[in-house]
């Protein structure tokens, strides 16, 4: 709510001018312009929704009412305005070593290990932090893809210190892979072989042109 706060204030005040520029060229970006007139479609059958009070709040499990996506698109508008390439390769980071220690926790849930700080009671299908199987595989899924990013960044300055990301982040793809299969979600597992069969069939098409930036 500040960080909004903040941004109506340098918008009408104009006393940013820099963050200004950045407002007004990140809603000339065709992917903002169409989150937001999902969000502002949102709004509308929320308003003509059967149930308005659901469409508003959502559910206690998934909270996917207009107030929980509201917040998703807020977000990403915040990420797009203040976010530059090196503050996104910190974010994505912090991610994956924060997924690390979420899926060690994995790991000692499904092996039920138990005499250990913060540890989960044992369970087949483990859930870890988030609570749910299916939860923990959809987040494997963000730490999969935040670690291609970052074993893809490379900088000059520090040699050394990306390639130790790189390989570390090669071997949080190798654990999500291997832990979305151990949580049994059908789902997820159907997903990844989909990813990896669309992977490949692009990769063939493209050939040698496919760079990462």
């Amino acid at each position: 709510i500040a960080a909004v706060g903040y941004l109506a204030y340098c918008a009408w005040n104009k006393k940013d001018e820099e963050v200004v520029k950045k407002i007004s060229a990140a809603f000339k970006n065709p992917i903002v312009i169409a989150v937001t007139v999902f969000l502002a479609a949102f709004g509308i059958s929320a308003l003509g929704a059967e149930n308005q009070y659901r469409a508003l709040w959502g559910e206690v499990e998934r909270a996917e009412g207009l107030f929980g996506i509201a917040h998703y698109v807020v977000f990403f508008l915040l990420g797009v305005i203040f976010f530059g390439k090196k503050e996104w390769i910190i974010f994505f980071k912090i991610t994956i070593g924060v997924g690390a220690i979420v899926i060690l926790y994995g790991v000692f849930q499904y092996y039920r290990i138990e005499n250990i700080p913060l540890a989960f009671p044992g369970d087949i299908r483990p859930g870890s932090f988030t609570g749910n199987p299916a939860f923990f595989a959809s987040y494997l899924f963000l730490l999969i893809v935040s670690s291609l990013i970052v074993a893809s960044h490379n900088s000059a300055k520090h040699i050394r210190k990306e390639r130790a990301w790189k390989y570390g982040a090669y071997g949080i793809i190798a654990a999500s892979v291997i832990m979305i299969f151990m949580t049994g979600t059908r789902g997820a597992i159907l997903g990844l072989g989909a990813s990896v069969i669309t992977l490949l069939v692009y990769y063939a098409v493209k050939g040698g042109s496919v760079r990462i930036r």
